[in-house]
């Protein structure tokens, strides 16, 4: 790809500059690295049938652009149930159940867990341009006990958004 419409300054003067789109196309469509994260020292607990969204980040989203959600946290559970785990996105500053999904897994416990580390990651494109929130949720989907997002001063969870190009 040839990129004829960047003029390249003499040493000291002003920055480069661009007449056309090419060289601005190319970069568009290259990642542009991490562009928010959160950290929450509170835990949530009593989640039962009840879908609950934990964990967000509001940002500013760009049309076409695909974009990466990790959560990593700790967790417990009461044995012999099993938990959705989901990863949804909304319009706006607000993220609820009604949010759309674009990841979900069901995780199983054989036995109460003692405070298990967790880490949950998905890709989403097709995020309308503007305020955006994404976040993460937790679902009893079978059994009768409770999950715990756990949450303290040494074991926050994490919730990191990259956007990793077009």
């Amino acid at each position: 790809m040839a990129f004829d419409d960047i003029t390249v300054p003499a040493a000291g003067t002003t920055p480069w500059t661009s007449t056309g789109t090419a060289f601005l196309n190319a970069l568009n469509s290259v990642a542009q690295g991490r562009i928010g994260s959160s950290s929450n020292t509170t835990a949530v607990s009593g989640i039962t049938t009840t879908e609950t969204v934990t964990d967000t980040i509001t940002f500013t989203a760009v049309a076409g652009r695909r974009y990466r959600l990790t959560w990593s946290g700790v967790w417990y559970a009461s044995g012999g149930d099993q938990y959705y785990w989901r990863m949804r996105y909304a319009a706006g500053a607000t993220l609820t159940s009604a949010g759309t999904q674009f990841r979900q897994l069901m995780i199983g416990v054989d036995a109460n867990t003692n405070r298990t580390e967790g880490i949950f990651v998905g890709e989403v494109t097709g995020i309308a341009a503007g305020q955006a929130t994404i976040g993460v949720s937790f679902q009893r989907a079978t059994g009768t006990g409770t999950f715990v997002r756990d949450g303290a001063a040494d074991i926050a969870s994490q919730l990191f958004l990259d956007d990793v190009g077009k």
